[in-house]
């Protein structure tokens, strides 16, 4: 299981994958991961945008440089950030969020991006 806390400088040894590839199956459960953040991930995969009332698609600019930068062939790599709970007018959309990359890798955070869990 690999977590990330924030601005820790992290080695990027995980797999190159890219959505074409033979990465894990969207419902390869981590128990730290909760079942909602596997169903979004699932969507954007198959649809390329948020689900329906919920937020998602912006840019994640990861300025503090938690998340690797690079692929292991130097390619930049771009985030988008997804909310994993549905936007409630009036509510806070809390904490949770997903990440994806376009190295093919998704990341999982519950404290707004203090710390991340490489979902897949």
């Amino acid at each position: 299981m690999k977590e990330i806390k924030k601005i820790k400088k992290i080695k990027n040894n995980a797999p190159n994958n890219s959505a074409s590839d033979s990465s894990p199956p969207v419902n390869a459960a981590n128990p730290k991961i909760p079942q909602k953040v596997y169903a979004v991930l699932k969507y954007v995969k198959e649809n390329g945008r948020a689900i329906e009332g919920y937020v998602g698609g912006r840019t994640f600019m990861n300025r503090e440089k938690v998340l690797p930068q690079k692929t292991d062939s130097g390619k930049k790599i771009n985030y988008q950030e997804w909310d994993v709970n549905p936007k409630i007018d009036g509510k806070n959309r809390g904490t949770e969020r997903l990440v994806t990359g376009d190295d093919g890798r998704s990341w999982f955070t519950k404290d707004h991006y203090r710390s991340f869990i490489l979902v897949q």
